[in-house]
Formats: structure tokens, C-alpha cells, sequence
């Protein structure tokens, strides 16, 4: 019997067998244009908020798989989500989205620019380098950007420290939440909002946010350690443009697109409420 090419004998035998793929139910889009600023909560028409830049390379298509969906290697049950020009959420005001914009993310760039220069050098660098940024407006670029990739599910304690930093009811040196930003090398658009961990060995555990976009990952959590980096908060200061001194761990590079969702002895990974999805170009 010749089986025609794309069926298996069992689909011929018993007739042939299509698959309908659904839409991924965790990252589906709420639509409208009209709604809640995430970061004002001024009710207005909502604008597209790119996370993160497009300049730092978050341009054209993107595709989009849950988190969750990824990690349980689903894939094939979902349809992706697609971004036609860069990784984006219309879930900003103008005034909130102008702002950052023209604050924030010229810090986020000038990062990046540095990161690049420094991966790319020729020359023989030390395991950490000390690189020269304004930390509290990239401190706060990371939390607005992850505050704002979100359409569809609830807020996080995140989401609610972003309102009172873009309202200026908090400073970024009393939020209590803590930095942490390395080198990625991978080629996927990573967001991961709301998880926690645990590790049953040594009883310490805390919940984690993650934006990663090659050549950086970044991640906001409530603990000052987190997976054996040590947080850059004790570096930021009282101006939010002035420049300071960090310690930079080139060594550090990771490019597992599901970390920190990795198998660890001791420890366990609780996803929460909230969105996650990894992005590729095709």
C-alpha cells in the first residue's frame, strides 16, 4: 500500500486524521485599544509598548509559545502568537509610553550598546568587568517593560510597584525588589512574570520576574540572591541619572531559553497567575 506523503498507516487505515491547533489560552490577547494604562491606570486609548526597545533588536516578526506551553513541549497543540514588527503590547498611555521612551529606554540602549562592544571585543577580559551605567533609570526601564508585557493576565506585586514608581509614590531605591542582569546568548525573546521557587533542601525560596533578549538577561525578585547572583540594588543612588560603577560577570553567559525553569536537585518552580511566553523569529 502506498501511503501518501504527510499521513502515517494508521491514519489510512482508520481515515485520515487532522489535528486542529487552538489558540494558546495563556497568552491569547485581550483585544481593544481602549482601556487601563497599566502604569497610570488613567483609562485612555492604549498605545503599542514595545518590550523591550526596538533598537536593542526587538524588530520585526516574532512568534510566541506560553512559558508553560514551551516547558511541557506542547508546542504542536497551539498556534503561536505572532507579532508582526517586534515583541508588543498595547497596554500603555501615550504619556506613560512617551516617557519611558524618552527616559528609561536610552538607558536600556546605552546598556546594550556596552554589553555588545564588551562580548564582541578581541581582546582578553577579566571574568567581571566594571561597566559604567545609569542603573536606577535601567532598574526601572526593566520593571515598567515587564509591568506593561501583559494583556491578558492578573496583576502581580510587580505590577503594582511600577504604578507607584511612574507616579512617583515611590523611589526606586525603597521598592523592595531586587536586580539582577547577566549575559544571554540565546537567540529566543524570553518574558517570564510571577514564578516562585523553592529549594526543599535548604528552605529558602522567593518569586522571580525574567526579560531576556540576547545579549542580556535581566530579572526582578524579592530575594537578593537569586540562582547564585548577588542583586546590583546596593549600587543604585538617590539622583535616577546618575552614572555609577557595576560589576558585570562576563563568565556568566547562559543560554538555555527555559532557565530558570531548569531541572535543579532540591528545587521546584511554581508558575503563578501571570503571562509568560518565549519568542522566536520563525
Amino acid at each position: 500500500m502506498t501511503i501518501p506523503q504527510g499521513r502515517s498507516v494508521r491514519s489510512e487505515l482508520i481515515g485520515f486524521e487532522r489535528t486542529k491547533k487552538i489558540a494558546d489560552p495563556a497568552i491569547e490577547p485581550v483585544r481593544g485599544k481602549v482601556g487601563q494604562c497599566r502604569l497610570c491606570g488613567k483609562r485612555s486609548l492604549l498605545t503599542s509598548s514595545h518590550v523591550l526597545p526596538r533598537a536593542v533588536g526587538n524588530s520585526g516578526p516574532w512568534f510566541a509559545h506560553s512559558y508553560t506551553t514551551f516547558l511541557g513541549g506542547h508546542q504542536n497543540n497551539f498556534t503561536r502568537r505572532r507579532f508582526p514588527n517586534g515583541i508588543e503590547f498595547f497596554t500603555t498611555c501615550s504619556d506613560c509610553n512617551n516617557s519611558i521612551g524618552s527616559l528609561e529606554d536610552k538607558s536600556v540602549l546605552e546598556f546594550y550598546q556596552t554589553i555588545e562592544g564588551v562580548l564582541n571585543s578581541p581582546l582578553r577580559l577579566p571574568p567581571t568587568l566594571i561597566i559604567k551605567t545609569k542603573l536606577n533609570r535601567l532598574y526601572r526601564a526593566i520593571i515598567f517593560h515587564l509591568s506593561t508585557a501583559n494583556d491578558k493576565s492578573p496583576d502581580a506585586a510587580l505590577d503594582n510597584v511600577a504604578k507607584k514608581l511612574r507616579l512617583n509614590e515611590l523611589h526606586i531605591t525603597k521598592a523592595r525588589l531586587y536586580f539582577f542582569a547577566w549575559p544571554y546568548i540565546g537567540d529566543k525573546h524570553v518574558i517570564v512574570r510571577d514564578f516562585a521557587w523553592t529549594n526543599m533542601k535548604d528552605h529558602y525560596g522567593g518569586y522571580a520576574h525574567v526579560l531576556k533578549l540576547a545579549p542580556l538577561g535581566f530579572a526582578v525578585g524579592d530575594t537578593p540572591k537569586f540562582k547564585g547572583m548577588t542583586s546590583l540594588n546596593p549600587y543604585l543612588t538617590a539622583t535616577d541619572d546618575e552614572y555609577v560603577e557595576i560589576p558585570f560577570d562576563l563568565f556568566r553567559k547562559e543560554s538555555d531559553d527555559a532557565w530558570p525553569a531548569v531541572p535543579s536537585d532540591w528545587e521546584a518552580i511554581l508558575r503563578g497567575d501571570s503571562m509568560g511566553m518565549i519568542s522566536q523569529r520563525n
